[in-house]
């Protein structure tokens, strides 16, 4: 090389003359090692060995193109010539008989150093029919003749029939991939080991950028089929990996179904599942790939062999501005080609998720008025699904779909895992994977609404009994654990968690005119945390969690739910007579976090003052609470499901009366056949048919045959 002192060549011709490098192999079976020493060329995986190839190639190819070129020819004129190179991938295009002549004065340089062409990899490929004399010159020289098309860098050039199959070869590579996946969970020796939470984020992270690729590179009317078909493929494997898949199947409504297949493939911070759609991304991919490299190759080109390409990506950007991505005269061709930019696919596909997410949100209740959802109020299981769609576009809220379980405190086991995917896709999880039934509350006997919300958070009989309290306080136990791990988990923080008691009369003093009462010398908080060094004010945390179904209250945003907890908590101080502003004592916290995972601001606050405004520890943090709050979310519904009993729906048969339920409101529940019904639903027959004449009466048959049929 001729590159006297210059940093480049010295490294280079280090490694590459510097040092006897050597590698060992080793076989365990027969106890046999050898070294091998290299004493030519470099080392695979060598940092500089691209580099040094190309600068070599490009000696053999700048003389050969100066053998076979006229710089007056144009593309498509005979005797035009151009070459691209990728590594030792050389691609020549022009005039075949041209290009056979500079292929062999490459040969011939190359061969001075001692590199060969592989003759079984060399093929040739053109849109137009080859003469006599052209095909005989191809064999002689032992070039395969490709007459659909070939590979280039990976991606597939040639005829529709030839990209299309290319594309749906790939999309069967990655499918196979993920079977490999799913025989972990049919295979009872592994199902225990098999980590559903890892395959999700192998899958999730991996599989749909697999084909992202051919994406960019192929035009999108070719990759259409390879995209649906790849779409369906996950849709499918996150319904079987989550054991969605026959709930999925069992629900009447194709909108609904349509709803969650949107929902899985839409960005998690829309409230989706954060599976990639290729079907969505293929037309932006495309647009995207040719805002990088469109206005290079319209050079080397010229302008006049771009006009298909060019008409090809105006009617691609007028499909956007119809589904409104961009507006008309925002993003057109030329611009495109002006500025060279490589973050147009993710700014389009950002633009999309925000236009899908609110059309996938539309479908959770049509019409949901921007306000807020009072108006649902009247259905219990509307307003509580509404409620959790709009808790699933919190960001802290949905942090555990991307906790990667590197980390013990971001590991999630595979029944959490299931029904936190099923709760976010709005599907039932109180009947324990089976087919969806009605379920009542063991208290009231109302219709349970949305996996368990009413018995969780909103059922006074409960209350007055006792019976929702252990949950309640079972939550706030875990948070309270969960909380004190991950600060122990942040050693630089420079607190420490103390095992003293949080005593509010000995960090916040009084407020004026009141006095001090034995009720209020036993008021605590929840956390106290102790300044190691001694000169910051210590930090007493006071954690509560709201609920995101309480018919009391109404969210128009994610944490609106967290927030309101927090200052009716602050209130609460106030009212006992503490007066909880920061002093140089102590200052207070109010950890409010819902029970979809949405902090409150404080919350957010102490959160980011713990990360010590690191992103990486900000999300970290954010994640292993997610992770948590999760944790404690999936065992309050599995608890709850103990507080309810099923309705059946069979059908009567001569043996056996089917009496209707109705709830203490009037609205027909279910249905239960006496001749098999449970001690528990033989109880509930009891309790509403006491009012059954009644409700009957001021029903009419519409309404009767409706609350049926919705049931």
């Amino acid at each position: 090389m001729d590159f006297p002192d210059t940093a480049f060549e010295k490294a280079a011709a280090w490694e590459i003359g510097g040092i006897t490098a050597s590698t060992v192999f080793h076989d365990n079976i027969y106890g046999i090692s050898e070294k091998i020493y290299h004493y030519d060329g470099m080392l695979q995986g060598s940092n500089l060995a691209g580099d040094v190839y190309n600068l070599v190639q490009a000696r053999a190819l700048n003389y050969s193109m100066v053998q076979v070129s006229n710089q007056e020819i144009l593309p498509g004129e005979e005797g035009y010539v151009q070459h691209i190179e990728q590594y030792d991938d050389v691609y020549i295009y022009g005039d075949p008989e041209t290009c056979l002549q500079l292929d062999e004065y490459y040969d011939r340089e190359m061969e001075k150093i001692g590199v060969y062409q592989n003759l079984n990899k060399r093929y040739v490929f053109g849109y137009g029919e080859y003469s006599r004399n052209i095909l005989d010159l191809f064999q002689q020289k032992h070039y395969k003749l490709a007459t659909d098309g070939i590979i280039v860098v990976g991606s597939p050039i040639g005829t529709f029939d030839y990209e299309s199959q290319q594309c749906m070869e790939r999309v069967d590579e990655i499918k196979s991939k993920i079977d490999e996946l799913l025989l972990f969970l049919s295979n009872t020796a592994t199902y225990t080991k098999a980590q559903k939470q890892w395959m999700f984020q192998l899958v999730r992270l991996c599989m749909p950028s697999s084909l992202n690729y051919v994406l960019r590179t192929v035009h999108p009317d070719h990759t259409v089929d390879a995209a649906k078909a790849l779409d369906e493929y996950l849709v499918d494997f996150v319904l079987k990996l989550t054991e969605c898949k026959r709930k999925y199947d069992g629900l009447p409504d194709d909108r609904e179904k349509q709803r969650i297949v949107d929902q899985i493939l839409l960005q998690i911070s829309r409230g989706g599942i954060g599976i990639q759609s290729s079907e969505d991304t293929r037309r932006m991919a495309y647009v995207g790939s040719w805002a990088l490299i469109g206005q290079r190759i319209e050079t080397i080109l010229g302008i006049e062999q771009m006009d298909q390409v060019r008409t090809d990506l105006a009617i691609h950007m007028s499909q956007m501005v119809i589904a409104g991505i961009v507006r008309e005269g925002d993003l057109t061709v030329q611009s495109m080609f002006n500025q060279q930019s490589s973050q147009l696919q993710k700014e389009l596909s950002r633009k999309y998720a925000a236009i899908k997410g609110n059309k996938t949100f539309e479908m959770v209740v049509p019409l949901v008025p921007a306000t807020g959802v009072s108006n649902h109020d009247s259905d219990p299981l509307t307003t509580a699904r509404v409620h959790q769609a709009k808790a699933n576009m919190d960001s802290v809220a949905s942090a555990w779909l991307s906790a990667l379980p590197t980390h013990p405190r971001a590991v999630m086991n595979n029944s959490a895992f299931d029904i936190a995917i099923r709760n976010r896709l709005l599907l039932d999880c109180l009947d324990d994977g089976e087919e969806a039934v009605t379920r009542a509350c063991r208290g009231c006997r109302k219709r349970e609404s949305y996996n368990g919300s009413h018995v969780r958070c909103g059922c006074r009989k409960m209350v007055l009994q006792g019976t929702r309290q252990p949950i309640r306080n079972k939550q706030h136990t875990e948070m309270q654990e969960a909380l004190k791990a991950i600060i122990t988990s942040t050693p630089d923080y420079g607190y420490a968690v103390s095992n003293r008691p949080s005593n509010l009369c000995d960090k916040f003093g009084l407020i004026e005119g009141e006095a001090l009462d034995e009720g209020q010398q036993l008021m605590y908080g929840d956390v106290l945390l102790i300044d190691k060094t001694g000169t910051r004010p210590d930090i007493v945390i006071d954690i509560t969690v709201a609920s995101t179904h309480s018919a009391n209250h109404h969210s128009t945003q994610p944490g609106d739910m967290a927030d309101k907890a927090e200052k009716t908590k602050r209130d609460k101080w106030r009212r006992k007579g503490f007066d909880i502003t920061d002093n140089r004592r102590a200052r207070m916290v109010v950890f409010a976090v819902d029970q979809s995972g949405a902090l409150g601001r404080s919350a957010r606050g102490f959160l980011r003052e713990l990360s010590r405004d690191d992103s990486y520890k900000w999300r970290s943090r954010c994640e292993w609470l997610s992770v948590e709050m999760q944790g404690i979310l999936t065992r309050t519904i599995v608890q709850a499901r103990a507080l309810t009993f099923t309705i059946s729906a069979r059908q009567p048969d001569r043996r056996s009366r089917t009496d209707i339920a109705i709830d203490e409101e009037g609205s027909v529940v279910g249905s239960v056949s006496t001749s098999e019904a449970s001690e528990d639903s033989r109880e509930a027959i009891a309790v509403v048919r006491r009012r059954t004449r009644s409700s009957r009466l001021q029903q009419s048959p519409g309404g009767l045959l409706q609350s049926l049929q919705l049931c």
